[in-house]
């Protein structure tokens, strides 16, 4: 698999897809005419659309902890990303509302009526890879199958018995060379096999 996963590519592409139409919708929407049509000025539709682009991105840091797990899922063990994204919104901030940072990024100051606008349309960021992740999961969970491979030495010879709980067309039968990820029954039957193997004198402890 390579180092960009298509689940990866799928994230990027729907992710920069939702974060060019919530910009491009209130951009619309806070000027005259359009498909939405809003009463604003251009300056004030360029600091909606700028703050609504940014916070898209903040929204997007979340996501991208993870393609599987939640976002919501110890979202606040880490304080460093908090302290960025604070970070990140202050300065937004003084871009918005310092009048010399107006002039020099073409911003006007919004009231909280925008402010509330443009977080629930940024928002859609998030709540879209929560879907796209709830979604995934429900249809991992339904071709999940519980498999299991035995390897049987006898004096006759050695022979190979293996189990799978769940067969359909896109499931992969286990054999002798399936390789099996290590989990915690891996310790069991390790140390069962090393306490016989103590046990008939095959090996010491302090070995």
């Amino acid at each position: 698999e390579g180092v960009i996963t298509g689940v990866m590519w799928f994230g990027i592409f729907s992710v920069g897809a939702v974060m060019a139409g919530s910009t491009l919708f209130v951009l619309d929407a806070s000027l005259p005419g359009g498909l939405f049509a809003g009463t604003g000025t251009m300056r004030y539709a360029q600091t909606m659309a700028f703050t609504t682009l940014m916070m898209c991105q903040l929204f997007n840091v979340f996501n991208a902890r993870s393609d599987r797990s939640s976002a919501f899922g110890s979202v606040f063990d880490n304080w460093w990303l908090w302290a960025a994204v604070a970070l990140s919104l202050l300065l937004h901030i003084t871009v918005v509302y310092v009048p010399f940072l107006q002039q020099a990024f073409s911003t006007m100051a919004l009231a909280p009526t925008d402010w509330l606008r443009w977080a629930i349309a940024a928002g859609s960021v998030l709540w879209m890879r929560e879907i796209a992740k709830l979604v995934r999961f429900r249809i991992e969970k339904q071709r999940r199958a519980t498999s299991a491979v035995v390897g049987v030495i006898r004096p006759s010879g050695r022979s190979i018995i293996a189990y799978q709980s769940k067969r359909g067309p896109h499931a992969v039968e286990p054999a002798g060379d399936t390789i099996f990820e290590i989990a915690s029954l891996t310790k069991v039957f390790t140390a069962l096999l090393l306490a016989d193997a103590v046990r008939r004198g095959d090996v010491q402890l302090d070995d």
